[in-house]
């Protein structure tokens, strides 16, 4: 017997236009549960003391209601993300915050913003992209503090461009090989070939955006397997596996083992069982560049080689002493 995808995305305050918005949703042909929501109900502090988070922010452009439907709803897919990395520490001990509304009028549906460390969801638009931006704030954040690199801060090199004929070696550790791996995977595949024969722009073929769409995929991936699915969190595995720019279910199985394998990295960096030092998101100093192996020749071979002619003048020196002596 087939079972129902639940959402778990759906305690949504009365009043306000995102009520209108998660009303218009479906699930298994049944509308979504609505509830009655008052300020005592929603405790900001609590949310996000329970994930670490260093703030919301609302821009002026929402009322009340439409505050409360945006932080009930972050605050159900905090949850299914925190289940699927296994670890609460989303905001990375206070480093990361959440916006909604507040940052610019972009078209983008949401944006994160490295510099002050915030994931930026739009108003009206901005629901199912959380994964999305979380994706960007792990690549950049692991990338400066953790799994260090003397060129580049973030895991997949951020906006830098690779060359497709050009494989350049990331230095690095564990997460910076295995998220290297992944978007070398992602290059692989089909639907790569088909997004290079669209010609879209190099935005969608940087490394950081291969990392965050394959990221979010990978999210919506994982509650399919819990029949569940979070429409605040990510969008709908059929909209992935329809569109252009994500990847086909059969060509995204393998992308998605890799990702059980850095998410195990990931769960140890934000536990602290994988730190810098005794505090965790320690800033280090770059890691020194690897030395250039010099080329060896026929007469620096080896060490005996190159201390044979030093133990010679030695020899030479004792038999002149005696000379002189005589």
């Amino acid at each position: 017997m087939k079972q129902k995808i639940v959402d778990t995305s759906i305690d949504i305050s009365e009043g306000g236009r995102a009520r209108m918005y998660w009303a218009a949703r479906k699930v298994s042909g049944k509308q979504q549960k609505l509830t009655q929501s008052t300020e005592n109900e929603v405790d900001l502090q609590a949310i996000l003391k329970t994930y670490n988070l260093k703030g919301f922010e609302f821009g002026n452009w929402l009322n009340n209601d439409e505050r409360y439907d945006h932080v009930l709803a972050c605050q159900s897919a905090l949850a299914d993300l925190a289940s699927i990395i296994g670890s609460k520490n989303i905001g990375m001990d206070t480093l990361i915050g959440i916006a909604f509304g507040a940052r610019g009028t972009s078209k983008a549906l949401a944006h994160y913003e490295p510099r002050l460390n915030m994931i930026n969801l739009t108003k009206e638009k901005g629901a199912g992209s959380l994964a999305h931006e979380y994706g960007h704030a792990i690549d950049f954040n692991i990338g400066r503090f953790i799994d260090q690199h003397p060129r580049f801060q973030e895991l997949t090199a951020g906006c830098d461009m690779i060359k497709e004929n050009k494989l350049i070696t990331l230095k690095g550790g564990d997460m910076r090989c295995i998220a290297n791996i992944i978007v070398t995977a992602i290059k692989k595949t089909p639907s790569y070939a088909r997004m290079k024969e669209r010609q879209l722009n190099e935005y969608w073929f940087r490394p950081t955006e291969l990392f965050a769409r394959a990221f979010e995929q990978y999210i919506s991936f994982r509650l399919k397997k819990r029949n569940r699915k979070n429409l605040y969190l990510a969008k709908s595995w059929t909209h992935y596996t329809t569109s252009p720019v994500y990847w086909k279910e059969n060509e995204f199985e393998p992308i998605a083992k890799l990702f059980n394998q850095f998410m195990l990295y990931l769960k140890d960096s934000l536990e602290g069982r994988k730190t810098t030092g005794n505090r965790k998101w320690q800033m280090l100093p770059p890691a020194a560049p690897a030395r250039k192996a010099t080329k060896t020749t026929a007469k620096t071979t080896t060490a005996k080689s190159m201390a044979a002619p030093k133990k010679t003048a030695q020899k030479k020196a004792a038999t002149k002493r005696k000379t002189t002596k005589k």
